[in-house]
């Protein structure tokens, strides 16, 4: 959950008064995960989280594969370098396309 920059302030200057991170949790309602993380980037000059991250992961069609972007495409590419991973691929493609005709 996004939570305002007027409430994240508000957490941090309840820190500098003195409460804790659990009673501060309680009275905004946000984790005392999240206060911590607040108060971490407060340490550095931040306030709010620097966006957009850089997020780790495969995204279909973001590595050079053609823009292929269906599990099908993946598997074609791939089908000479692993054909371990390749059979449960397509299976799953075939699933999920079985799954569209029959609740579209």
């Amino acid at each position: 959950m996004a939570y305002s920059l007027d409430m994240r302030q508000r957490a941090l200057d309840l820190l500098e008064e003195g409460k804790s991170k659990t009673e501060i949790s309680r009275m905004l309602g946000a984790s005392r995960t999240s206060i911590l993380r607040w108060e971490k980037r407060a340490l550095r000059g931040e306030l709010a989280a620097i966006y957009p991250k850089k997020r780790g992961g495969f995204r279909a069609g973001s590595n050079g594969f053609c823009g292929s972007t269906t599990l099908k495409g993946l598997a074609t590419v791939h089908r000479a370098s692993n054909q371990q991973i390749v059979k449960p691929i397509v299976m799953i493609a075939k699933t999920i396309e079985i799954a569209k005709r029959r609740y579209p």
